[in-house]
């Protein structure tokens, strides 16, 4: 499953940027276990009540569609959203595309990383922290 959401030290990051921690997957850290795990949202919702002072942190894992959700899909005169398997299907970009050039948007970085989720929560980190955010 962690392929599926985003990586403990994305999480961190996304909180850290003020992105809503709104998300189907959480990671869960608490004085019983060395790592943190990997729960739903409802299970670590009854693990934070059993464990009432001691939990040392909890961070949304995002999927990836909840991630997309709250990026722009456009940026007018700039470009559109844009995601591609790519390097033989080995990663994913994510980038928006300059339909005018025919080329990804110069003002904007090309995103690549084997894990679309972490792709995704990168770009929306990038857009947070450059001041295009809508939608956190």
């Amino acid at each position: 499953m962690n392929n599926h959401v985003t990586s403990l030290k994305l999480s961190k990051k996304l909180k850290e940027a003020g992105v809503e921690q709104i998300s189907e997957f959480e990671w869960v850290k608490h004085s019983l276990n060395k790592k943190p795990v990997l729960f739903t949202k409802p299970v670590g919702d009854e693990i934070i009540a059993v464990l009432s002072g001691k939990v040392e942190y909890r961070y949304s894992a995002f999927l990836t569609d909840e991630l997309l959700e709250k990026l722009p899909p456009i940026f007018y005169g700039q470009g559109v959203l844009n995601i591609n398997r790519v390097n033989a299907g080995d990663e994913w970009e994510i980038a928006y595309y300059d339909f005018y050039r025919r080329k990804s948007s110069e003002d904007f970085p090309n995103i690549l990383n084997k894990s679309l989720p972490e792709a995704a929560g990168e770009m929306l980190l990038w857009v947070i922290e450059n001041g295009y955010a809508h939608n956190k």
